[in-house]
């Protein structure tokens, strides 16, 4: 029975260490965010028509031609081909993914080269939601900005809010989540931790 427990706390230590690895990504261009050629390469591109829609073929122009745009062009290789903006948050930098086509964001964090995706389904984090609401098709959308807490201890964490529905993303909300995405007092990535899950609907009290 003893040796059947400490098997089983070692997998659950494997899985853990594979999910922390599954969204996150080294790149070791992006070792060294410069954000003032960011900043600059910003500006040049706000000078594309089309405001919000700029006109493709001009941002691409900018991207392959200005030397202030190089690393922020291989960013947006490795994201999408979807609008993205960056902002420094002490010494991380999160990035914020537009889907124009849904009004739809998502959110990286960048931190000593490593891009992680703070979208995690909470039932990847927790084996009672697994269990229990496995059937379910869960919608899962960004509800807000992930906000960054510094800690007494020196860790730092960025706590990212979920608005989850059913069957479809215009239904209604069944349940919000919050996620904890920990890093140590050098920025290293720790792993996500579920901090919440709320029910706001009766349709999952079964």
């Amino acid at each position: 029975m003893l040796k059947k427990i400490v098997y089983l706390l070692w997998l659950f230590s494997v899985v853990a260490k594979a999910d922390i690895k599954s969204h996150q990504q080294y790149y070791s261009f992006l070792q060294d965010f410069n954000i003032h050629k960011y900043q600059q390469c910003k500006q040049l591109i706000q000078s594309c028509p089309g405001g919000v829609f700029a006109d493709v073929n001009c941002v691409k122009k900018i991207l392959q031609t200005k030397e202030v745009c190089q690393q922020f062009a291989k960013l947006t290789e490795v994201v999408s081909d979807q609008p993205i903006t960056v902002k420094q948050i002490a010494k991380f930098y999160l990035i914020t993914q537009n889907f124009l086509g849904d009004g739809q964001y998502s959110y990286y964090v960048l931190s000593n080269g490593y891009l992680i995706e703070t979208y995690i389904d909470p039932r990847d984090l927790d084996a009672s939601l697994e269990k229990k609401y496995k059937k379910n098709s869960f919608f899962i959308v960004n509800w807000g900005e992930p906000r960054y807490q510094k800690n007494t201890d020196g860790s730092q964490n960025f706590l990212a809010k979920f608005r989850i529905t059913d069957r479809c993303l215009a239904c209604p909300s069944i349940a919000f989540a919050i996620i904890e995405f920990k890093f140590n007092k050098r920025g290293d990535y720790l792993g996500p931790k579920l901090k919440s899950f709320k029910l706001t609907s009766d349709s999952l009290k079964k």
